[in-house]
């Protein structure tokens, strides 16, 4: 059983009964290339002219850059955006597809180290500034860059970011599945659960069979599952982001998440540290971490408008969206 909306399900219900799985699409035929850095390599993969603006996009946990942002960067009406922008898809220690088991003899990094390698990145690319685009775990990654880097940042936008530390449901039922996977050696479906009721709304988990099934089927077939462990014990210790912040983070925020992500608790102590005068915070119902995946068409106008704002994107109408 699976905990979902404060009632127990069988998995089959949370999950649904197909056993067909699509197939996952994916927005880029570039292959990435591994950067050493001082924390172990990260895998960079490329997307569009590099002679345009860029997005740094960084993934949420359990997830890389093509099963993290597919939904949102294949929805037709992004298409105008894309155009416009070179992305930058930059995957978590170990998380890429086809990733080898990490080197144990090399410690896995840190929250704030992962953070720290994004400057390996802008240095490799000799990016001047970049606008970040951040799901989940990313969201906060990208943060603590730009905390520390403002004047490289032109904007952050942060899908179901939780810039908190991990609070007792969600580090408890990751400390389970994580030991569960230990032990059987492989993903385990209490590990699976948690992360989709994470990812998602209630509603989806219910209703929407083939989303979950894509999803599930990536967690059991595309990612190494020791390297998501790792990665999910590092963001389940991770540090509270506006504690790293002095002052307020010095760069504009666009904050999407959804109605049931685990973000939406002590947002009175979190909001006043994140650039509260720069801030657009939005809210759309029932929708989860991964809201842009959900509701794609709900996050497409506010992201246009957003880096309208920045001075990019002029050329987007809003009446594409």
């Amino acid at each position: 059983m699976s905990l979902v909306g404060g009632e127990y399900v069988e998995p089959e219900e949370l999950l649904g009964v197909s056993t067909v799985v699509p197939e996952a699409p994916s927005f880029t035929t570039e292959k990435g290339q591994l950067l050493d850095t001082e924390h172990g390599p990260i895998n960079v993969t490329v997307q569009g002219d590099t002679t345009k603006p860029v997005i740094v996009t960084y993934h949420d946990v359990g997830l890389d850059h093509v099963s993290c942002f597919q939904g949102l960067l294949n929805y037709s009406q992004t298409q105008p955006l894309l155009e416009q922008f070179c992305l930058v898809h930059v995957d978590a220690p170990g998380q890429h597809c086809g990733a080898p088991a990490w080197d144990d003899t090399v410690p896995y990094p840190t929250h704030a180290q992962m953070a720290s390698q994004i400057e390996v990145v802008v240095s490799h690319f000799n990016l001047e500034s970049f606008i970040g685009l951040g799901a989940g775990a990313g969201g906060s990654i990208l943060a603590l860059y730009a905390n520390k880097n403002p004047r490289k940042v032109k904007g952050l936008v942060c899908f179901g970011t939780d810039f908190d530390r991990a609070g007792w449901v969600e580090w408890g039922n990751l400390k389970i599945g994580l030991a569960q996977t230990k032990v059987s050696g492989g993903m385990t479906k209490w590990l699976a659960d948690t992360l989709l009721t994470q990812y998602f709304s209630p509603t989806t988990c219910y209703d929407n069979v083939d989303l979950l099934s894509a999803f599930r089927d990536h967690l059991a077939t595309r990612v190494h599952v020791g390297n998501l462990c790792l990665f999910a014990s590092a963001m389940n210790s991770r540090l509270s982001v506006p504690d790293e912040i002095d002052g307020v983070l010095q760069v504009p925020v666009l904050w999407v998440y959804g109605s049931t992500a685990a973000c939406t608790s002590g947002l009175d102590t979190i909001i006043p540290k994140l650039a509260p005068d720069q801030m657009s915070r939005i809210e759309v119902f029932d929708a989860g971490c991964l809201v842009h995946e959900e509701r794609p068409d709900q996050v497409v106008t506010p992201l246009i408008l957003f880096l309208q704002g920045l001075g990019f994107a002029r050329g987007v109408p809003i009446g594409h969206v």
